[in-house]
């Protein structure tokens, strides 16, 4: 017997037509923003015109900033749709929504369905996810593979459901093959830091063999990128991560800057976030 109320039964399809709304509707206008739209549209471009789908191009020169794997979802986009603004900008939208049903999913094991529609409801509506949600950028794709893989670890270590683990390790490769380490380092700070503040052992982090998976997935393509241009590595890990947390080289702004640009991406939700705070 279905156990959901009226009101309940209607949550999914209530999100998925906001959803169509504010990450569908018009989303080939305008036109490609640069510069990091027009630049991904064209790696992705090149991987058709050149037939290499392991190293991305731009114009023509090897361009080893990020992982492929934003490349080959808006090439594929590209296959299945042509060269349009729509298509390069189709598999934000479509992370942008799995990210809307992710935050309903969690929310709703955690706190039931009410809290759970609210609190999609306003992710949907956030100024800064809709924008993120309708251009061709890294950060919605990497959001979802993100939030998915913390979200299932935390799940599998707060409620003792072992069969989550591989699902999240799935989802930090794919991130890590998105934009890189940060897809390992942040969950391991979230979990570390629970698994810590709860008094608990950090060895189902060290020990768990879906590291082993995780490695299998993404060590192919670092390895084969090294393979290819030996100076990857250092270029990858000391210039384009390191080198953008710790020194102002690529983002030299001091970090309260950021401050007021994270508040104005909340809008108009951002009153509320006393409230998450206390």
């Amino acid at each position: 017997m279905d156990s959901k109320t009226p009101f309940e039964r209607y949550h999914l399809p209530a999100l998925a037509l906001l959803g169509l709304v504010l990450f569908f509707h018009r989303l080939g206008v305008p036109g490609l923003m640069d510069p990091d739209e027009g630049r991904y549209a064209e790696i992705a471009r090149e991987i058709w015109v050149l037939s290499d789908w392991l190293i991305p191009h731009l114009n023509f020169l090897p361009y080893l900033e990020k992982p492929p794997l934003t490349y080959w979802l808006t090439a594929l986009s590209f296959g299945g749709l042509g060269y349009t603004e729509f298509a390069a900008r189709l598999p934000a939208a479509l992370s942008a929504l799995g990210g809307v049903f992710l935050a309903y999913g969690l929310g709703r094991a955690l706190w039931g369905a009410k809290p759970a529609f609210c609190g999609a409801l306003v992710l949907a509506t956030c100024a800064g996810y809709v924008v993120l949600g309708r251009i061709l950028t890294l950060d919605m794709v990497l959001a979802l593979f993100l939030n998915l893989g913390i979200a299932l670890g935390y799940l599998a270590l707060s409620r003792g459901r072992e069969h989550l683990w591989p699902w999240a390790y799935l989802a930090l490769a794919l991130g890590a093959l998105t934009k890189g380490p940060v897809a390992v380092v942040l969950p391991g700070i979230i979990w570390g830091a629970w698994l810590l503040m709860t008094r608990r052992s950090l060895r189902p982090l060290v020990q768990h063999r879906c590291w082993l998976m995780f490695l299998a997935i993404t060590l192919p393509w670092f390895i084969y990128a090294t393979w290819r241009y030996p100076d990857f590595l250092r270029f990858f890990i000391l210039e384009q991560h390191l080198g953008r947390y710790l020194t102002p080289a690529i983002h030299g702004r001091p970090f309260y800057y950021y401050v007021p640009v994270f508040l104005g991406l909340m809008l108009p939700w951002t009153m509320l976030l006393p409230w998450m705070i206390g």
